[in-house]
């Protein structure tokens, strides 16, 4: 970040989240390789809730950073440890987890533009499943998550009347 608080289009350290490399992969390896063909010379630090996320082994992390699991975590915590981060190292935050992605844009501060997170607005107006696009096509909305103020909540219909049996 530069002395305006504008991100660095040259960045000497990159953060990224979401390294966990099982059967529904998180992109934090793949988005490591392409920062690294993009700019050979920066640090790659990696952010990730488990230490059982098989992408924070890879050699192309420079620093390691593990967080507690969703499940147990404070919002303002993460939020405050990504921000401080990002601060500390002069570095660009990028998130591979939709969790934070929402958490990050509820919270982003202004001319902190080194998080790159789309504001709030963009993310509700892309968000799946979309209830207005399922009320019209007459489809189920199926439950989802979503970060609440100490970990996440499990979404769904309003109402019981909208809520579809099971099967």
């Amino acid at each position: 970040m530069n002395s305006h608080g504008e991100a660095n289009l040259d960045p000497e350290v990159v953060v990224l989240s979401g390294w966990h490399s099982g059967p529904n992969p998180s992109p934090g390896l793949g988005t490591a390789n392409a920062i690294r063909l993009m700019w050979p010379n920066a640090e790659i630090h990696a952010l990730d809730y488990s230490t059982s996320a098989s992408g924070m082994h890879s050699d192309i992390i420079s620093e390691r950073h593990i967080l507690p699991s969703w499940e147990h975590a404070d919002l303002d915590t993460i939020s405050g440890v990504i921000k401080g981060l990002v601060t500390e190292h002069s570095a660009l935050f990028i998130s591979g987890l939709d969790l934070e992605t929402h958490l990050l844009a509820k919270g982003q501060p202004s001319g902190l533009t080194s998080i790159l997170v789309p504001p709030e607005n963009a993310l509700i107006a892309v968000q799946k499943p979309s209830r207005l696009a399922a009320d019209f096509m007459s489809i189920k909305v199926p439950r989802r998550r979503s970060p609440s103020r100490h970990g996440y909540r499990d979404d769904g219909p309003e109402n019981e009347e909208d809520r579809q049996p099971d099967g």
